[in-house]
């Protein structure tokens, strides 16, 4: 009896609209059109956090261990139960019979910074190394003229040495235990960093609003189906969904076009 888990921050009404992570849990056995209504998965539990008093608190060396610990004692505490019955089975009532079952971790749903939350591999765009394809420190990622000997490919081998290394525990190969939605780390961390740090540049170019810059450039092209386009423009970069991130993906090399000179920047984004 494969178990699947679901786990994603989640917005909560009914605790107040706080941030919560719920995780979720449903049966492989049941077919996929069956397992996508509401009766064919339960809420299993909440993955618990950390208050904090302060913003020098909440980055201290202490909070993010404690935050850490805390985050895997309690899926080590979710999953006890299922450690235990796949050693020694389950009886269970299907179709007016009693039928012995083993159940078994199948497989963990979850977007990217979850996924490697649990891995324990990255923490965010803020992490020390915030990219998830090399090794360059977060001080050297403004660094565009980079050499390439200094950029250390995020494969196993060099992950095993880092973390063996700096985290001085036992190593497990990650990237055979999830699986990633990349597009999702793209649409709300490299994407927006990217265009942050082009918006920087462009206010100490044309030492103005580079935003009004930007969508000035953005309400002249042209409609097209299904893109967004921003006649209205946009107050602030950080206000914008993933969706509206992705619209501006597929148009905003037209918008840079002849404001900058630095080719390299213009790479990045194509």
């Amino acid at each position: 009896m494969p178990i699947i888990l679901y786990a994603d921050a989640t917005l909560c009404d009914h605790l107040g609209k706080t941030s919560r992570h719920p995780v979720f849990m449903t049966l492989g056995n049941i077919p996929l059109a069956r397992r996508n209504n509401t009766d064919a998965k339960i809420l299993l539990s909440y993955i618990p956090s950390i208050e904090y008093c302060s913003t020098s608190e909440k980055k201290s060396a202490q909070y993010h261990s404690a935050t850490h610990e805390l985050f895997h004692c309690a899926l080590a505490t979710i999953l006890r139960p299922l450690r235990v019955l796949s050693y020694t089975g389950i009886y269970l009532y299907v179709n007016k019979i009693f039928k012995w079952f083993y159940p078994f971790l199948a497989l963990i749903i979850s977007d990217w910074p979850e996924a490697y939350a649990m891995g324990t591999i990255y923490g965010s765009s803020n992490a020390l190394h915030p990219c998830h394809f090399c090794l360059v420190d977060r001080d050297s990622m403004n660094n565009i003229h980079i050499k390439k000997e200094d950029i250390i490919i995020h494969d196993k081998n060099n992950t095993k040495l880092l973390y063996v290394k700096e985290i001085k525990r036992p190593y497990f190969n990650v990237y055979t235990m999830c699986v990633p939605n990349r597009m999702h780390h793209a649409d709300l961390g490299l994407f927006q960093y990217q265009l942050q740090f082009m918006v920087e540049l462009l206010n100490l170019k044309y030492r103005s609003s580079s935003i009004k810059l930007l969508e000035e450039r953005l309400s002249q092209i042209p409609r097209y189906p299904n893109l967004k386009i921003f006649k209205n423009g946009f107050e602030r970069l950080n206000r914008l969904t993933a969706l509206e991130y992705r619209d501006l993906m597929k148009i905003i090399l037209f918008a840079l076009d002849n404001l900058t000179s630095d080719e390299n920047l213009n790479k990045n984004f194509l």
